[in-house]
């Protein structure tokens, strides 16, 4: 490893880090939508953020421009890499002394510096790094949930100096608590290639790239429930047609168009065949749809109709069948008939989702 003058290395920073060219006007569109195309929060179909979702290893770009170009912290640069769901760090070139790995709480202060279409330019800081978050799923009923490293990162413009946490806090309904996550953090996972308008993932994996998952988002949830490639070493063995049976449930994208129909806070259960997820043995409930690849085979009563909210009121009206209507003319435009789900046909799907009934019971 060459071992470079601090001088020398600082003058190699500094280029890194030069002011860009591009009219600030431009810098600004980069990060002027809280959640661009979705809502954020529980059960909503976030995807994407506030800045992106994913990042290549090679320095390829996303499909936002974004590409990761290197590691920063103090006087050392490290490359990045992504391993079994975390983050690590290993010194490319530095100061005699330098620590040559960075896993965990020390990698708070790393940078990724990061060029938006080749020429604007920004940095990623890890704020604070924790492992507290458990799996939502369950490889049974007495096995500890492994744990999940989780980080919160904050994103700057290196043209015009705007800042923000590349998750933003998620908007949910009044009273209720996050999930084991905190508001601003991220998990990490590698291998799957995720459309997030198209709302699939790629049926061939590719550690090159990884994702991230903010609190609240779908991507967060797919790892939660344990619907990741990583997520086979806790023992969810799941494959690309389960990983994707749940984000088109997580989105609520009936029409598999990746159109979704639910909002932020949007109460929702399901269970799977697997018994990795169940719905509460105290529960009442009604089946909201069964769920494939290519979105619902069946529905009942949309989420949004069940349990409406003032923002599925806003997005998509309070009446069944102008929800309904809606959904059918979204299936209609992929020649798809969505018929309505009957009791007793659970066998062969992935994925139920439920709606919970009222305090007066199932209809």
């Amino acid at each position: 490893m060459k071992i470079l003058p601090l001088s020398c290395l600082l003058l190699t920073l500094a280029s890194c880090l030069s002011t860009d060219e591009r009219p600030l006007s431009e810098a600004g569109q980069a990060v002027s939508k809280e959640c661009p195309d979705y809502g954020c929060g529980i059960n909503s179909p976030e995807i994407e953020g506030k800045w992106f979702h994913d990042l290549n290893l090679d320095g390829l770009e996303n499909t936002r421009g974004f590409a990761l170009t290197g590691a920063i912290k103090g006087a050392a640069l490290y490359n990045v890499a992504v391993e079994n769901g975390t983050f690590i760090a290993r010194l490319w070139l530095g100061e005699i002394g330098s620590p040559q790995v960075l896993t965990g709480a020390a990698l708070v202060g790393l940078q990724l510096t990061l060029r938006r279409h080749g020429t604007l330019r920004y940095r990623a800081e890890f704020k604070s790094v924790r492992n507290d978050t458990q799996y939502w799923a369950k490889v049974d009923d007495v096995t500890p949930g492994k744990r999940i490293e989780t980080y919160e990162i904050e994103v700057t413009s290196m043209d015009t100096g705007w800042s923000a946490m590349l998750c933003p806090k998620p908007q949910l309904p009044s009273g209720l608590p996050l999930v084991q996550m905190t508001a601003h953090s991220a998990l990490v996972f590698e291998g799957e290639r995720i459309n997030g308008p198209a709302k699939t993932i790629s049926f061939f994996p590719n550690n090159r790239w990884f994702n991230l998952g903010c609190e609240g988002s779908a991507l967060a949830k797919l790892q939660l429930t344990g619907h990741t490639e990583v997520a086979k070493l806790a023992g969810f063995n799941t494959t690309i047609s389960h990983r994707q049976t749940m984000l088109k449930m997580l989105s609520a994208d009936y029409c598999g168009t990746g159109k979704p129909f639910t909002v932020a806070g949007q109460r929702l259960e399901w269970k799977d065949d697997r018994g990795t997820m169940k719905l509460p043995s105290h529960l009442q409930s009604e089946v909201e749809a069964r769920w494939t690849p290519q979105g619902a085979a069946c529905l009942g009563v949309p989420r949004v109709a069940a349990h409406p909210t003032p923002a599925s009121t806003a997005e998509f009206g309070d009446e069944l069948d102008e929800i309904r209507d809606l959904i059918n003319t979204e299936c209609e435009s992929v020649n798809r008939l969505l018929v309505r789900c009957e009791p007793g046909t659970d066998v062969g799907f992935h994925l139920i989702s439920h709606n919970p009934c009222p305090i007066t019971g199932c209809s």
